[in-house]
């Protein structure tokens, strides 16, 4: 099967992976189908670190042949180190202009200089990546491969050992916070316009989603005294009830309506 070029992709309705692969797991298209999938690239033959230092390069042979045999590592999880590492490698030759990394390892009086180095590739990865996940990642392989090299006696010591100290990166994305009520009236008490009001209730006090609050239209309000609420239709609130009552905000809500009703041509949304 042939490696599918960025063109097909296109023409095909797969654009998005493209842009999945670079922001999330540092791929192009080629290299996941290549290196992660496992189909052929008829252009090249085998893999090509683009490493200079014959030693360097051993050590990472070395060691992604020691995970897949006696780790028992797939293939998959193995390309994926190995895609990784080349980027380890190559960002640090980018900055410290070799790639020699076992040369300043044989050496503890080196230690302080080599770990601001390495510190030094990971502050690109945490500009260049987009999440905490996909930096430790990296951080964890990296380390890994340092750790594994100590063990094997090419190195005296890991300069990734304590790093993760450095960052403060999580593997889960915390949750948002919900604001206090205490921040939500302070937040209220600095609104200036019948809009920015109608805003903070709709999502501090009713509970909307933002996207609810830019699609609110004029048909979704009842303002009976009875029971005012707002209306959605069926399937319009993902895990939300159809209808939300209005304990509170119907004179922000109507303040926001009369201004708009006496507009030509309004279309009926709140938010224009």
């Amino acid at each position: 099967c042939d490696v599918p070029t960025y063109g097909w992709l296109t023409e095909h309705g797969y654009s998005g992976i493209a842009y999945a692969l670079r922001e999330h797991h540092d791929l192009t298209p080629k290299q996941f189908f290549v290196d992660v999938v496992g189909l052929e690239d008829e252009e090249s033959v085998g893999w090509e670190w683009n490493v200079d230092d014959e030693d360097t390069v051993n050590a990472l042979e070395v060691y992604l042949n020691s995970i897949q045999t006696r780790g028992g590592r797939a293939e998959s999880t193995v390309e994926t180190h190995r895609t990784r590492l080349a980027k380890w490698v190559r960002t640090y030759r980018e900055l410290h202009e070799t790639d020699a990394l076992l040369e300043p390892l044989s050496e503890l009086d080196q230690q302080p200089q080599e770990i601001e180095r390495c510190l030094a590739v990971l502050d690109v990865f945490d500009e260049e990546l987009s999440t905490d996940r996909s930096k430790l990642e990296y951080l964890h392989v990296a380390r890994a491969w340092y750790a594994f090299v100590k063990r094997r006696k090419y190195a005296k010591y890991n300069p990734l050992s304590e790093a993760g100290e450095e960052f403060g990166w999580e593997a889960r994305e915390p949750d948002p916070q919900a604001l206090s009520a205490s921040q939500v009236r302070r937040v209220y008490s600095e609104v200036d316009s019948p809009e920015a009001e109608l805003l903070v209730v709709a999502l501090a006090g009713w509970g909307l989603r933002p996207s609810e609050v830019a699609a609110l239209h004029v048909d979704q309000v009842v303002l009976d005294a009875e029971d005012p609420h707002l209306s959605f239709g069926d399937g319009e609130r993902k895990n939300g009830p159809g209808e939300v009552t209005l304990l509170y905000g119907v004179d922000v809500i109507a303040d926001r309506i009369d201004p708009l009703s006496d507009r030509e041509n309004w279309d009926g949304y709140l938010f224009p």
